[in-house]
């Protein structure tokens, strides 16, 4: 009778690692859902910030013509200003298009986005690249 206990007792503390094992493996995997959900939410966030970036660049070319003109330089301005990490950069082109970057650095990750509003064209339509 009593080796018969020492059994049961054997196949209980079987059973509680197994359950534990299979809680355990879900714990991870739910942890692991949430950490790329997160990276995810960041990543759409900073391509957000780069692609309104890059059309405060195109608003900035429409309402100072005489900074931002044909076949020079781009002008940059960072937003907040003097903030290294995000800015725009507007030039026009030998075409008349005008071209406008936006950058967001943060940390390791760089992201662009590129709009160009062509001659003639209404700055709300643009042709987005850089995608």
């Amino acid at each position: 009778m009593t080796s018969q206990f020492k059994r049961v007792r054997g196949m209980a503390l079987i059973t509680t690692l197994c359950v534990s094992t299979v809680l355990l493996v879900l714990g991870v995997a739910f942890l692991t859902f949430l950490e790329r959900d997160y990276r995810f939410a960041a990543t759409q966030s900073r391509n957000q910030e780069a692609f309104y970036l890059a059309l405060s660049g195109i608003e900035y070319a429409k309402s100072r013509p005489d900074l931002v003109r044909q076949n020079e330089e781009p002008v940059q301005r960072s937003l907040p200003a003097n903030n290294p990490n995000r800015y725009f950069r507007v030039r026009v082109l030998g075409d008349g298009s005008v071209e406008s970057i936006g950058v967001v650095h943060s940390g390791l990750v760089y992201i662009q986005k590129v709009l160009i509003v062509r001659p003639g064209e209404s700055p709300r339509r643009f042709v987005e690249t850089g995608l």
